[in-house]
């Protein structure tokens, strides 16, 4: 992973059992090592200057922290964007047998339907009459909710009459 660092010291290690050199850093994010002598001239130089530093880091699954890599050049912002964009989820098909989105949105496309044409009927059914006036049926005066539950009706029959 790319990274940029500030580092407090650099110091020159051998390792318990296997008898290596190499260097720990002392950094902003805690010590890291590093086992390549043209990387730590690098990273002294930028030490003795105050600056950060960017280098590529790996963390092992013991949780050692290693410098791997050291970069001249610092990162643009839209690098540093790129580099920590999120990454797109994969998208798998449902697996047999599972209700998919679209099916399930299916199941309601006919209650949608229904809904529209009791609308229908009933933008009809009032426009059928002066607004403010009310309707007589079966000599009771209906209501404009009395007309919407009218309209339903008239939708649930016709859908009744078609299945």
């Amino acid at each position: 992973m790319r990274i940029t660092i500030s580092m407090q010291t650099i110091k020159n290690a051998v390792g318990e059992t296997s008898g290596q050199n190499y260097w720990k850093i002392q950094t902003d994010q805690g010590v890291m090592t590093c086992f390549e002598k043209s990387i730590i001239d690098k990273l002294s130089e930028r030490l003795q200057n105050g600056q950060f530093a960017d280098v590529e880091m790996v963390q092992n699954e013991k949780g050692f922290k290693n410098i791997r890599a050291f970069y001249d050049a610092p990162e643009t912002v839209s690098q540093q964007m790129d580099r920590q964009a999120i990454p797109q989820e994969t998208v798998h098909p449902p697996a047999m047998g599972k209700t998919t989105i679209p099916e399930q949105k299916a199941k309601y496309e006919p209650t949608s339907m229904y809904v529209s044409y009791a609308k229908d009927i009933f933008i009809d059914l009032v426009g059928s009459k002066p607004y403010g006036k009310s309707c007589i049926d079966d000599g009771k005066e209906l209501t404009v909710e009395d007309l919407m539950k009218k309209s339903i009706e008239l939708v649930k029959q016709a859908k009744e009459a078609f299945s």
